[in-house]
């Protein structure tokens, strides 16, 4: 159940643990209302510093999110081109939950899986 729902939020905002500088955006809340839209995901100018993140690109006619665990070892250097990738993803998302309930009694969210290995002290995690 979606007990938010029943309370009347119709949005919800989630903002990436490593984001600290996350704030809610009422401009962006507005937006989204006026515009009935159901999904949003901040974005900015990737710079030097944002190797890890993910980005936008364009595939088989949609728009979806490439991430850098997803790229191939050959194709990374590539990947971290400010050149070639201009977004980056903050991972600040804003989701309308009466679409997240419909989605998911539809059993259409097909989500893929990315591993992400990571490493503490030299040891796999």
């Amino acid at each position: 159940s979606f007990f938010t729902l029943l309370q009347g939020k119709e949005y919800v905002f989630v903002a990436n643990s490593d984001n600290l500088g996350a704030l809610v955006d009422l401009k962006i809340l507005n937006h989204l209302i006026q515009n009935k839209n159901e999904y949003c995901m901040e974005v900015t100018p990737k710079t030097l510093a944002d190797v890890k993140g993910g980005t936008l690109i364009s595939y088989e006619g949609r728009v979806q999110l490439l991430e850098i665990a997803q790229v191939p070892d050959e194709h990374v250097s590539e990947f971290k081109s400010i050149e070639k990738f201009k977004i980056f993803n903050t991972n600040n998302l804003w989701v309308n939950l009466k679409a997240i309930k419909r989605l998911v009694e539809a059993d259409a969210l097909k989500m893929e899986i990315i591993p992400n290995p990571k490493e503490v002290d030299g040891v796999k995690v």
